[in-house]
């Protein structure tokens, strides 16, 4: 199996001098040939962004790592930058020739600790002369406050600008205009992790082997980073990589692309987990002793508290949605405020300015149409 994990050290610098050999519209046409796609949930085509920049008039471009990985239950970029640092170093610096950019940021949540050092220690011990060849790029470990709002990229841009992390309506795209003002590329770790491994096997063999980090978590017996090919099943990862459930307790539910995803139930268990549908590779999962209401509730209660209050529909929408909630768990024979609850997710989707308002009631929905009678 070809995955981020079994590089050796002069094969990952192999694939640096195979970047240096190309120019930047190379090295653009490789990563679209390979099919890479962002791989923090929104799934847009890497080589696109990246040409979007390049193409971009401008004196002055940006490359940020976005490492924050604030969704709930999602940690293998924390996996990739305490294990394998040098690969999201490589592939930043890849990334930087491409579209022309002489400065980077990885933008790191400041939970993250043992991560920050990790990255730290493996941009010292870099080769100097490995780093001259790239023109010598300033590239800057950046500790964000944690907020789940930071791993939307036009929030956490504000957010290196000493603004408050909110974010911003589009247009202008960060590609057009974003740090600063310049056309900025921002990427997720695992997008970049995986970009020196193209320029060391092609892009062909790399569409061909390539492996999506799920992070399993919740009852199973092996909760971890586990590999797999777009398209493996749920029943794979649960019952194969991640030892089936923890207990004699039945499978009930697994949320995949994290709390702004989607639910699943036993019936879906075959469900192959494909580009569109697997995000960000999160899967949390839940046996049947868990309450469906406590999981809605906690769900609800993380958006209200993670909502940046820019726009109404979130700010206010999530607020309401929560105070629905516990008053339709509380009065157990009082009138039925499904009908209303249905209603504001409805137009939390429509209206709220960015992916947390407009996400916030996924997995409510979805839990609904499932287990209606449990609701």
């Amino acid at each position: 199996m070809t995955s981020l994990f079994a590089l050796k050290e002069n094969q990952r610098r192999s694939s640096l001098k195979r970047a240096l050999a190309s120019n930047p519209k190379e090295i653009i046409k490789e990563i679209s040939a390979s099919g890479l796609i962002g791989l923090g949930g929104a799934g847009f085509p890497a080589g696109r962004k990246w040409e979007a920049v390049r193409s971009a008039q401008s004196g002055e471009k940006f490359v940020i790592c976005n490492a924050e990985e604030g969704e709930p239950g999602t940690f293998k970029d924390r996996y990739i930058i305490e294990n394998f640092p040098s690969r999201v170093i490589e592939g930043i610096l890849i990334a930087m020739r491409a579209v022309g950019a002489g400065k980077a940021y990885i933008y790191i949540r400041h939970e993250y600790g043992k991560g920050y050092k990790s990255l730290a220690k493996a941009l010292r011990e870099f080769p100097p002369s490995l780093m001259k060849k790239f023109g010598a790029p300033e590239i800057i470990l950046w500790k964000g406050p944690g907020g789940y709002i930071c791993g939307e990229e036009s929030a956490l841009i504000e957010s290196i600008c000493g603004r408050r992390a909110e974010p911003k309506s589009r247009p202008p795209y960060p590609t057009q205009s974003g740090l600063f003002g310049r056309p900025t590329l921002v990427n997720n770790v695992e997008t970049l992790a995986n970009v020196p491994l193209i320029f060391d096997v092609g892009s062909a063999k790399f569409q061909e082997n390539f492996r999506k980090l799920f992070s399993v978590s919740g009852d199973v017996k092996k909760r971890g980073v586990y590999p797999a090919a777009p398209g493996v099943t749920l029943r794979e990862l649960v019952f194969g990589q991640a030892g089936a459930m923890r207990s004699a307790r039945q499978f009930k539910l697994a949320i995949v692309g994290g709390v702004s995803g989607r639910a699943y139930s036993s019936d879906d268990l075959d469900l192959k987990l494909d580009y569109g549908i697997f995000g960000n590779g999160t899967v949390i999962v839940l046996d049947e002793s868990r309450s469906l209401r406590d999981t809605v509730l906690n769900i609800a209660e993380f958006f209200e508290d993670e909502s940046c209050g820019k726009c109404a529909p979130c700010r206010q929408g999530t607020a309401k949605f929560t105070a629905i909630l516990k008053k339709q768990f509380k009065n157990k024979n009082g009138p039925d405020d499904m009908d209303q609850l249905e209603l504001l997710s409805m137009v939390m989707k429509d209206t709220s300015l960015c992916g947390l308002g407009q996400t916030a009631t996924r997995v409510f929905d979805d839990i609904t149409e499932k287990f209606g009678v449990e609701i």
